[in-house]
């Protein structure tokens, strides 16, 4: 079972208070015993086959900096808890603690890769991302909408499968990239 994020472009600038910043555009496929999952939105009843993603705009593997991470195929994802408040209302205090259950982005040659704490999560700029991963239904130029229901989704569908059968890739079709 594998899960796939492609970048595919850069968005226009965003400005949210005193920062501007650009993100990078992506979409998210999983594929169960080799079979494209479709996600359902809750609401419309729409159907789709990705979910789109929101990254920084530059790339870089550096702890502490607001960077997206670098392109790979040795990724996974593990549960784990965090104290902030970007989760699906469903799975808050559901972590370790009582703490809120999220995703976190494992690099599987490199255990020291855990400290950058790489969340799958809710948000929809650039600015919002602190190097982590976003997801959304929807877009437009700048940021992605419908957030809050793409992670759900996206949390369901890890909770119903096992988490830790998938591996995460990650690839590159942005110029920049």
């Amino acid at each position: 079972m594998r899960i796939e994020l492609t970048r595919k472009e850069i968005g226009t600038p965003y400005t949210k208070g005193t920062r501007t910043e650009r993100g990078t555009f992506g979409k998210l496929r999983v594929y169960v015993n080799d079979e494209l999952i479709t996600f359902k939105h809750p609401q419309s009843g729409k159907t789709r086959d990705f979910l789109y993603t929101m990254e920084n705009e530059i790339e870089g593997s550096e702890s502490g900096k607001d960077l997206r991470i670098p392109s790979s195929d040795n990724y996974a994802l593990v549960w784990s808890s965090t104290g902030k408040g970007f989760i699906p209302p469903k799975y808050k205090g559901k972590g370790a603690d009582g703490r809120n259950k999220t995703i976190l982005v494992c690099d599987k040659k490199n255990p020291a890769f855990a400290a950058r704490r790489i969340l799958i999560h809710i948000g929809n700029s650039a600015i919002d991302t602190a190097g982590c991963i976003l997801l959304g239904w929807d877009r437009n130029n700048a940021i992605i909408t419908e957030s809050t229901i793409a992670v759900e989704l996206f949390y369901d569908l890890m909770e119903k499968h096992d988490i830790k059968a998938f591996s995460f890739h990650i690839k590159n079709e942005v110029e920049n990239g």
